[in-house]
Order: structure tokens, then sequence, then C-alpha cells
């Protein structure tokens, strides 16, 4: 046989009819490599974009709908904060388990399960009971992240990997987009429209997890790993890479004040505002992933060549803007007026949240770097909900409703802080020519 190939083994166990390769082709290297990204963007992408009307419902309208339709107080629905927190605080735990395993399983199945929890939302009619679905559905899928983030590293081509994510994130925000508004229409007719269409986004999501199935995936026993990572590792690195944690302290003060925006502004659009469904809808979710759909492609090729640290950097000073226009124009206008400025630079701000850790991490070590990267994202998001929530309450001095917009200064001054030590970072980064994931593809991952 002429050129002959290594034995490899692609997919998990046991074999999947469509997803597992016993052994390489005997065509080029290259023409193998080509195969293997088509076919996982192919699946990545369906993936992706059939889950999107559920990750819009229970990640972003989910605490609208607590207060509006279910009369949650701003106490309990804040708790739907904590779900994505909670989730990320295990990704350190998920990286030592995915160390010498399928990853594939590690997503596909708390995946599938956390759709399924979405089903009794039917029957739902209290606040606490519907607060506790939508925790339980989003922690049930924080080993996603870390499975996903190895099998992007290992299918995607360097070159090309902001490109790709820019077009898979573009779909998968396109359909969250169009499914935010045709929501927002829907519970603006019937305030319980919720009951069925979170059950229905969990019929999408089941489909979208037999999609993940067919991603395929390399042998774990090819990986370099000597050992499994151990859960010290998670402060090794951190002391052995003082790049990577500058990095992390920057991304720590700007999710830090992210977070807290975010658990927010769904309260203060509902109490203080007191907008419609459709109005809500719009600023929480078609704006903020219908303008991306526009971006992501455009940011992942300038990501791709160029220092992602400094554009990082950028994109957290434009975001700042967006509270700041919040407490300076108290109306809807100031709130659409920030959340298109988010939507314009969401797209680049995710991709480098995603792909920002291969600047720092070998192959072999991606999922721990993002197991530190995703655990760090819970510990803060912990803490802030909470935090923004009781100085909100006590700014009131007394009112009924709590001051939102004085903590939305605050978190603009906090972004704008982790913006200008994002920028820094980016030039330390350069002078030891890290900075773009291109220039390490030339030399070879």
């Amino acid at each position: 046989m002429d050129n002959p190939q290594p034995r490899i083994v692609w997919g998990s166990t046991p074999p999947r009819r469509g997803s597992t390769l016993r052994s390489a082709p005997r065509d080029s290297p290259r023409d193998f490599e080509l195969s293997l990204h088509r076919k996982t963007f192919r699946h990545h992408s369906a993936y992706m974009a059939l889950r999107g009307p559920a990750i819009a419902l229970s990640t972003q309208l989910s605490s609208f709908v607590a207060i509006k339709s279910l009369g949650a107080t701003e106490n309990e629905a804040i708790w739907i904060a904590y779900a994505l927190p909670l989730g990320n605080l295990f990704a350190i735990f998920w990286s030592r388990a995915l160390a010498r395993r399928h990853r594939i399983p590690f997503a596909f199945w708390p995946d599938l399960i956390g759709f399924i929890a979405l089903l009794p939302i039917a029957f739902v009619t209290t606040p606490w009971a519907f607060i506790g679905i939508m925790i339980a559905t989003v922690v049930l899928r924080s080993s996603t992240v870390v499975a996903l983030s190895g099998i992007i590293r290992d299918n995607y081509p360097a070159e090309q990997r902001g490109r790709i994510m820019g077009k898979i994130q573009a779909s998968s925000l396109g359909v969250m987009a169009l499914s935010g508004l045709l929501f927002g229409w829907m519970m603006e007719q019937d305030a319980a429209a919720y009951r069925y269409l979170f059950p229905l986004s969990a019929v999408l999501g089941i489909l979208a997890v037999w999609q993940l199935r067919r991603i395929p995936e390399e042998d774990p026993s090819k990986r370099a790993f000597a050992r499994p990572p151990s859960l010290w590792d998670f402060f090794r690195v951190l002391k052995r890479d003082p790049d990577f944690f500058r990095y992390q302290v920057s991304f720590f003060l700007f999710g830090f004040a992210a977070l807290m925006y975010g658990a927010l502004l769904p309260l203060y659009l509902a109490q203080d505002l007191d907008v419609s469904y459709q109005q809500g809808a719009m600023a929480l979710v078609v704006i903020v992933s219908g303008l991306p759909v526009l971006t992501s492609y455009i940011w992942g090729r300038i990501l791709d060549r160029y220092n992602m640290l400094l554009m990082r950097g950028l994109f957290n000073l434009l975001y700042a803007v967006s509270p700041l226009l919040i407490f300076l124009i108290p109306t809807i206008v100031g709130v659409m007026a920030g959340q298109v400025l988010v939507g314009l630079i969401q797209a680049g701000s995710s991709l480098v949240w995603n792909l920002g850790i291969n600047l720092f991490a070998r192959k072999e070590e991606v999922p721990l770097y993002m197991g530190i990267h995703q655990t760090l994202t819970g510990i803060r998001g912990i803490f802030s909900p909470m935090l923004g929530l009781w100085m909100a309450q006590y700014l009131a001095f007394g009112g009924a409703i709590p001051n939102y917009r004085a903590v939305f200064l605050l978190c603009a001054v906090v972004m704008a802080i982790a913006g200008f030590f994002m920028i820094w970072e980016s030039r330390v980064m350069v002078r030891k020519g890290r900075a773009t994931i291109f220039r390490m593809a030339e030399k070879g991952e």
C-alpha cells in the first residue's frame, strides 16, 4: 500500500455508525484532515443550531419569565443566575475525568438529561419549581464546554479555527435570535405559553445531542498525557504560566462585572421599566444573538491572524459602554442602545473566551486549561449576582425597587479596568510571540 498511515481510532465506545473510522484513509494526510474537519463541522454546527432555542430560554429569558409569568420576586429570580456558575465550578473535575477517556459521552449524556429535565415545565406553575428546573438543566451541561474544547483543538486546523467557530456560532445565535423573537411574541399573547415553549425547545435539544454523537473523536490512548491532571494542577498551572495567570485576572475582573450586569438586567427590565415580553425578548435575546450572526465570521477571521488579547481588551472597553448607557438613559431606549453595542462585539468576545486558551496550552493540555478557565468563571459567578442585588437593594435607601442603575455604573468601571489590563497583557504576549494562534500554527502545534 502506498503512503501507509498509522492506525488511528476515531469515535467513542462503542463504535457508532458514521462517526468511527477504524483506520486512516489511503488519501494524503491533508485530505484526511479536511475530511475530518468537514465532518466535525457538519455535525457540530447542527448540534449548536438545534440546541439554540433551549439555550435562549433557559439562560437568557428564564429570569424575565420567572418574574413576569410566575410572579417571582427579585430575591427568587436572582437564583437562576447561579445556574451557569454552579455548573462551571465542576469544570476542573471534568478536565481530570476527560484526560484519558472519550470526550463525547461526557458531553452527550449530561446534555441529554439536561434537555429532558425541561419537559416537566409543562406542569410548572410556581416560581421555585421553575427556578429549580432552570438551575438543574444548566448545571447538567457543565462538562460540555470542556469536552468540546479538546475536540475543537483536535479536529479543526489552527489557522482556520476562529473562522470555523465563527460560522458555527453564527448559526447557533441566528436560531437563538429567531426563537427569542417568536417566543417573546407568543408569551405576549399568553403569559403561560412558557409551559409548552420550554418542552418544545427540549425536543429540539434532544435532537441536537444525536448530532453531537456523530462528531468524530480521537482515540484517547493516542493522547500524550503521562497521567491524568490532578486537582493541584489548578494551582500549578497558574504558578508555572504567569501569562495565563494574568489572562485569568483580566477575565476574572471583567467576568465578575459582566455576570453581575447580566443577572440584574432582566430584573431591571421587569421591575423598573415593566417592559412587555416582546421588548424583553428583543433586549435579552434577539439583539445580542442576532447581531453576532452578521459579525461572527468576520471576528473569527480577524482573531485567526491578529492579537486576540488586544482585541479582547478593546471588546471589554466597548462592553463597558453598555451599562454606562443604561445608567445615563433610564428608559428602554438606553437598554436597547447598550445591547446593540454588546451585540456588535459579542461574537468576537465569545470567540476569545472559547479559543484564547489555545495561546497558552499545548494540545494535550487544552482540557486542563479550559477546566481552569471555566472553573474560575464559576467562582466569580457564585459571588457576583447576589452581591449585585445586595448593592442594588442597599443603594435603594429603603425604596421598593432596588437601585439597579447604580450597580450598572459600577459594572462599567470594572469592565473598563479589565479592558486596560488585557491590553497591557496583550503587549507582554506580543513580546513573547504568544499573541496569535496563526503564528503558532505556522510553527506547528
